[in-house]
């Protein structure tokens, strides 16, 4: 019975799991889909700018043909700095988030491989200085609920241990 409860215990954690590995996975991909529209919205905008500014040097050329075209490119070149300030700190914004979000998602890809290795992973006992004691309390004539106060872990563990030292 106690080895049933164990079982369906076990079921349940690798359920919980399995929820909060969907539910993070629901989160990348909004993440992603918010970088992703950023990134769309950023190369709009730089095919917006490369218009205006191929309109602006047609227009400056029309409007003052007594400027050169080294005048008209450096004027030109002034105008297309300032607009790139703006989406270069855009640009780096989203950088340091995809940093930041491939840290988090490493950190947690680790926390979920680490839970599962200790689900998966059989117990082969409660700990063999523990186990070792059961025995010789049993042998001494104890039951399972003096063993567990005195050794001060849960007489389930004890009964596991019981279980598992007729097995071998």
């Amino acid at each position: 019975m106690i080895l049933e409860q164990m079982v369906y215990a076990l079921a349940a954690l690798v359920a919980l799991l399995f929820l909060y590995g969907y539910v993070k996975d629901k989160e990348l991909h909004r993440r992603i889909r918010v970088i992703a529209t950023e990134l769309g919205n950023t190369q709009r905008a730089v095919h917006e700018a490369e218009i205006r500014l191929n309109e602006k040097f047609k227009k400056l050329s029309q409007e003052k043909p007594s400027m050169s075209e080294p005048e008209i490119e450096t004027l030109v070149d002034i105008t297309i700095s300032e607009k790139l300030l703006h989406a270069t700190s855009q640009i780096q914004n989203i950088h340091h988030e995809m940093q930041r979000f491939e840290e988090q998602f490493a950190s947690r890809l680790i926390h979920l491989e680490g839970a599962l290795k200790e689900v998966a992973m059989p117990r082969s006992s409660v700990g063999g200085a523990d186990d070792q004691k059961i025995l010789q309390l049993v042998a001494q004539g104890k039951d399972v609920e003096a063993i567990a106060r005195e050794l001060r872990i849960s007489t389930a563990e004890v009964e596991f241990s019981l279980k598992l030292s007729d097995l071998r």
